[in-house]
């Protein structure tokens, strides 16, 4: 399936090789994407990864007790993106703090219910400009910072401020920059490319984002692809999703 879709697009796949990836105690990958790739695929394609060499690294870019990136992780991530998939440097941060009064607690401190590790909630905001926003094919209005850069956030010690600032798994998400001289790019994302996605988005004309996590139908990427002028495909994947995003997916 994803020969067919290199074959008709520029296809880039970045894997993130998040903490299911290592075995912390060597260092040692767990999961080798590439070497999949390089047996499996006979089509012309981009790979490139988050790039980590160290647990420090890895402490530096991911929460403590979340499986996500954190701001620095996705601001250092956006950036390896944009440089290989586009001429355009990274928008630079504009503003960066620490949230006050805030306590964040990741997946696996709620689904253990231990709340002993704590670290404040951070943002790492850059303007990306306007644009507009449909979601499964309606206009929304996405602007999450806005609470964090005006001081109206909750402060219950629980609440779950990544998904807050980033916003829920959609279906379907088309970010329109009005800027006819770029070109069209699809990526396939889950939770992890929330972070991510309105920047990469900044710097093309239409971004089609789908999470196949939600999609009940068969969708055909061809027709989708040549219907839209997409010429771009950008894959962010991490391990589990690549096992479970195709289930939906149709070519021919």
């Amino acid at each position: 399936l994803y020969n067919d879709i290199n074959k008709i697009a520029d296809s880039y796949y970045y894997f993130i090789p998040a903490g299911q990836g290592f075995d912390f105690e060597t260092w040692t990958k767990e999961v080798d994407i590439e070497y999949y790739f390089d047996k499996y695929f006979d089509s012309d394609y981009t790979y490139f990864e988050f790039d980590i060499s160290s647990y420090d690294d890895y402490k530096k870019y991911f929460y403590k007790t979340d499986h996500h990136w954190n701001q620095d992780g996705s601001y250092k991530a956006y950036s390896e993106i944009i440089k290989v998939l586009s001429d355009d440097d990274p928008k630079e941060i504009s503003i960066k703090r620490e949230i006050p009064n805030t306590n964040f607690y990741g997946t696996f401190a709620r689904k253990i219910k231990y709340f002993d590790i704590k670290e404040p909630f951070s943002i790492a905001y850059v303007d990306v400009g306007d644009y507009s926003l449909k979601i499964n094919g309606e206009d929304k209005d996405m602007y999450f910072e806005n609470p964090y850069l005006t001081g109206d956030y909750s402060t219950y010690e629980f609440f779950n401020h990544y998904s807050h600032l980033t916003g829920a798994d959609y279906k379907l998400r088309v970010y329109d920059f009005d800027n006819p001289s770029k070109e069209n790019i699809l990526i396939f994302s889950n939770s992890y490319g929330n972070s991510v996605n309105p920047l990469i988005a900044s710097h093309f004309n239409k971004t089609h984002v789908m999470d196949f996590r939600h999609f009940d139908e068969k969708i055909n990427i061809a027709n989708y692809i040549k219907e839209n002028d997409i010429t771009k495909v950008l894959v962010i994947v991490d391990y589990w999703l690549f096992q479970t995003e195709i289930n939906n997916m149709e070519v021919e």
